[in-house]
Parts: structure tokens; C-alpha cells; sequence
């Protein structure tokens, strides 16, 4: 899906663009950890019926401008964004807040 490789890319850079931080390579076990945490908590927002485009401030993050884009950008009414479903951006949210927690995990000063 471009969309989200697109966001996965601006983060990324956001990352890399921040003043006194190098990233180190980031471990599988991390990943994992954070992507079945980030599901957990997607699947209890789902079950509240919660829309993607009603989450901003419902979502803990230690990165909140990171988050911010990333929600903006899966509720963005532009016409490449309405071909995408619900569960799909749900499922874009769980993959993108992985990347985001992985990456601020991986930061040093």
C-alpha cells in the first residue's frame, strides 16, 4: 500500500532529522514486542468501536508530533486515501505506531 509506505518514510526521516540522535539498528525481539502490544491495543480500541479518525489524544505515545502525523495522514479525505477500508487503516495504525515506538526506542542522544 503506498500510503503506507509514504508515512513510514516522512517518519523515518522525521527520526533521522532530529537534533543529538543517532539511531541503532533495531532488534527483531523489539519489534515483535512492540507490534504485539501496538495490535492489543488496536484490537481494544476496535472493540470500543472507536474510528481511526476519532483517536487523537486517545492513543499514549512518547512521540505525540509523530503520532499526530500519522493520524492525520490516515484520515486525510484525499481520493487515494478513500480507497482504503477501515480494517485497513487500522491495520496501517498498528504497522506505522510499530515504526514510530521501534524508532524512539532505537534513539540515542
Amino acid at each position: 500500500m503506498g500510503l503506507g509506505l509514504y508515512v513510514m518514510i516522512v517518519v523515518l526521516e522525521m527520526f533521522r532529522a532530529a537534533p543529538v540522535r543517532t539511531i541503532k539498528k533495531v532488534r527483531d525481539r523489539d519489534i515483535l514486542r512492540h507490534w504485539h502490544a501496538n495490535r492489543d491495543l488496536i484490537d481494544n480500541l476496535r472493540a470500543s468501536e472507536a474510528g481511526v479518525s476519532t483517536l487523537p489524544g486517545k492513543l499514549p505515545s512518547v512521540e505525540p508530533a509523530v503520532l499526530d502525523y500519522i493520524l492525520d495522514a490516515l484520515h486525510d479525505e484525499t481520493e487515494d486515501l478513500m480507497l482504503v477500508t477501515e480494517d485497513e487503516r487500522w491495520h496501517l495504525l498498528a504497522v506505522l505506531k510499530t515504526v514510530m515506538d521501534a524508532l524512539h526506542g532505537a534513539c540515542r542522544a
